[in-house]
């Protein structure tokens, strides 16, 4: 009887944890880098606007008047800055619609855009919404201007073109002398973790190996993981479907030890960081060509002044610009 007493009161302790772990809520670990994901944006109209049917304009009857709302919520993990979110609407001719101003058609956040984010436990803070209404002006309103002789369906469609960064984090094995056998800190060959924020190009494989007693290599695996089209990081030319702007993307290696370069990048240069201890840091930038979907780089750094074996964090910006779209139909009507 002792003994089931005893079971029945460790069963409950193991209940009692149970349910405090299970009041913590759902949420990332507070130990994760980032939240995560695949996506920068979600995209989707408000429903009823613009309507799944409107009538068109006869003798007797004017046009049904009617505008289109588009909801854009940030659900990776950069802010999009005030005026650099420029939504288009397109799919249809835009005189059929009354619309003779095609900027109307065209309108920027009017703030940040705050990605999504973590709170000190780790909860997840969920990114800005911002809405898009068109036609742009609030006196202007969109109506099927023509007579048609019988029902037809046009297409309504929302493009989001915007600029967007993917952080990576990861860890690079040092040591004095990388070619000793003796490793009792850390393996200078095989693969390393990666942790990505979310957003819709990320940094997929980390691997390292030896390239010399004091040479390291880094290569770098990064591909396309989210629906979006990605282009090159240049505000002149955002979201141009040019073969010289499609699929590529900028990106920043910063180990924060002199000596790192690297290629398979288009136009790399070395970057300087001042440091916390005043000294300068290498970092590494160039252009990275997506084919595909992926691509794959490898990075050389030199060490000097290494005089013990260590485990050193170090971080990995890509920048490019994305864009994204929904469309639904507006059916219009013949009015007898």
């Amino acid at each position: 009887m002792r003994n089931i007493t005893i079971l029945l009161s460790f069963l409950g302790i193991l209940l009692i944890a149970a349910g405090c772990q299970a009041d913590k809520g759902a949420g990332v670990s507070p130990g994760d880098a980032f939240v995560g994901g695949t996506s920068a944006i979600k995209m989707s109209f408000v429903e009823n606007s613009p309507p799944s049917e409107v009538t068109d304009k006869t003798e007797a009857n004017e046009a049904f008047e009617f505008d289109a709302t588009v909801t854009i919520e940030n659900v990776g993990e950069h802010d999009i800055p005030q005026e650099a979110l420029v939504v288009t609407m397109s799919g249809f001719f835009p005189g059929d619609f009354g619309i003779t101003d095609t900027q109307e058609l065209k309108a920027a956040n009017a703030g940040t855009v705050n990605g999504v984010s973590k709170d000190p436990d780790g909860n997840r803070i969920q990114g800005a919404v911002d809405q898009f209404t068109f036609p742009k002006s609030v006196i202007e309103k969109f109506a099927y201007q023509k007579e048609l002789t019988g029902s037809q369906a046009f297409p309504f469609r929302a493009e989001a073109c915007y600029p967007y960064n993917t952080k990576v984090l990861s860890q690079v094995c040092l040591m004095e002398d990388l070619t000793k056998k003796e490793r009792p800190v850390c393996n200078p060959t095989g693969s390393r973790t990666v942790s990505n924020s979310g957003a819709p190009v990320q940094v997929t494989s980390i691997t390292q190996s030896v390239g010399g007693r004091n040479k390291l290599l880094l290569n770098f695996d990064v591909q396309k993981v989210g629906s979006s089209d990605i282009f090159k990081n240049e505000p002149t030319e955002t979201c141009n479907d040019d073969f010289k702007n499609k699929n590529r993307i900028e990106v920043e290696v910063n180990t924060g030890i002199p000596g790192l370069n690297c290629v398979g990048l288009v136009g790399g240069e070395a970057l300087d960081y001042e440091t916390e201890d005043s000294t300068t840091a290498k970092g590494f930038t160039g252009e990275l060509l997506l084919s595909g979907g992926s691509g794959s780089f490898t990075c050389i750094q030199t060490l000097s002044n290494i005089d013990r074996d260590s485990i050193k964090t170090f971080d990995v910006t890509l920048a490019y610009y994305a864009r994204d779209s929904v469309t639904t139909n507006v059916l219009v009507k013949h009015l007898i």
